[in-house]
């Protein structure tokens, strides 16, 4: 909602910052789960596991699943998903089992990265 000389409007943020002229501010949710996986397993076959269970669970939906050149998933180009290694605690050395899944999602996706979130933390359960 904008108001101005006298009167009242309602636009979209992006219409209300660029009459205001400020910059749109996004607000976007990131969260890390550590996921043991199998010994000896790759960071991209974990990440081709994770992409594929997550297009079979948005199957009948218009959402896109896409791997990207950085080896990072995407999808609908709002929600990122990104496959590490995990690394050690302490001194000991890292698990090669142990893979960190960073998943990010805007604001106005919160309904589909929570969904997400919610997937990758339940695998193996």
């Amino acid at each position: 909602m904008v108001k101005g000389d006298g009167s009242m409007s309602l636009t979209s943020a992006k219409d209300a910052c660029e009459r205001l002229g400020v910059k749109e501010h996004k607000v976007r949710f990131t969260s890390t789960v550590a996921l043991s996986d199998a010994a000896g397993s790759s960071v991209s076959a974990t990440r081709d596991r994770i992409a594929l269970m997550i297009r079979g669970a948005l199957s009948d939906t218009d959402y896109k699943v896409a791997a990207q050149e950085e080896g990072d998933i995407s999808v609908s180009q709002t929600v990122m998903i990104k496959v590490e290694q995990g690394e050690g605690e302490g001194d000991a050395a890292a698990d090669d089992s142990i893979k960190d899944i960073m998943v990010s999602w805007g604001m106005q996706d919160d309904a589909l990265g929570t969904s997400l979130l919610n997937l990758i933390e339940n695998i193996g359960r």
